[in-house]
């Protein structure tokens, strides 16, 4: 059963002016926008996948990410068809709050963020939510509060999700500017870091829970997917521009992540 709900805050002066907060579940084949708001709209994926369109950019969200909509920005979604869409979200106004999200990251050229720990971020909106019942100067200021603690919480998956070791963070570093590369393997990765390839594999997992060679598939998977989606380039173009040298084995990788095929995830 689908669900739309959407509740208002009582007006308080802060820096931070809470506007409204709702929840949408298990809504099929929804899409937003493009609108322009001037306010900002925070998001909790909580399931299904949607295409994502801000400024001249796209890209795919799924669940268990934070997305914001920064005021006065041209921003859409369509949700992939056939799989059910639930999302919590909290509008909020104030200038302030861009600065905050900044600290994390959240910008608008990068307005989303993957989750580690989502059931904290959701019972905060949840609580959130429960507080619009009521119109007292005590709950209008524990709302206020509970904005704090959202973002209090992402500073802390954050950190969760960056590894401490500095072999590992050069070895991010070199993936993100590399990984289109076909010719960028692990062994390439080891040497101009200046370690074993065995030696960063043991770091690399222990800090990241995967290995640098599989971690490195599915970042160009994750390209792939994207130009699928958003361009008429030929399965073998789409390999060859997201890092794989040889279609068959692009085909297989991407079988075994999704599945499907290039072919039959293009068409979905």
């Amino acid at each position: 059963m689908e669900l739309f709900e959407e509740r208002r805050f009582v007006p308080f002066l802060s820096e931070l002016r809470l506007y409204s907060c709702g929840r949408r579940i298990k809504n099929f084949n929804h899409c937003y926008g493009p609108h322009e708001k001037d306010r900002f709209l925070l998001y909790f994926v909580k399931e299904g996948s949607a295409e994502l369109d801000f400024g001249e950019k796209k890209t795919v969200i799924c669940e268990n990410t934070f997305l914001v909509i920064f005021p006065k920005s041209q921003f859409g979604y369509v949700c992939r068809k056939n799989l059910p869409w639930s999302i919590k979200w909290l509008a909020v106004q104030g200038d302030a709050l861009e600065g905050y999200l900044s600290l994390l990251g959240i910008t608008p050229e990068n307005p989303y963020m993957p989750l580690k720990e989502p059931w904290a971020i959701e019972k905060e909106l949840d609580r959130l939510y429960d507080l619009t019942k009521n119109s007292s100067l005590t709950d209008s200021l524990e709302a206020l509060g509970g904005v704090y603690r959202i973002l209090s919480l992402l500073a802390s998956d954050r950190e969760k999700n960056m590894p401490c070791n500095s072999y590992v963070l050069k070895a991010l570093e070199l993936i993100e500017s590399s990984y289109k590369n076909p010719d960028f393997t692990v062994l390439a990765l080891a040497s101009a870091i200046g370690l074993h390839p065995n030696y960063l594999s043991v770091i690399f997992k222990k800090e990241m829970k995967i290995s640098p060679k599989r971690f490195l598939t599915k970042k160009r998977l994750e390209c792939a997917c994207d130009l699928l989606r958003f361009s008429d380039l030929s399965i073998q173009a789409v390999a060859n521009e997201s890092g794989f040298s040889d279609e068959f084995y692009f085909s297989r990788a991407f079988h075994k992540q999704y599945a499907q095929s290039p072919s039959q995830y293009r068409k979905d």
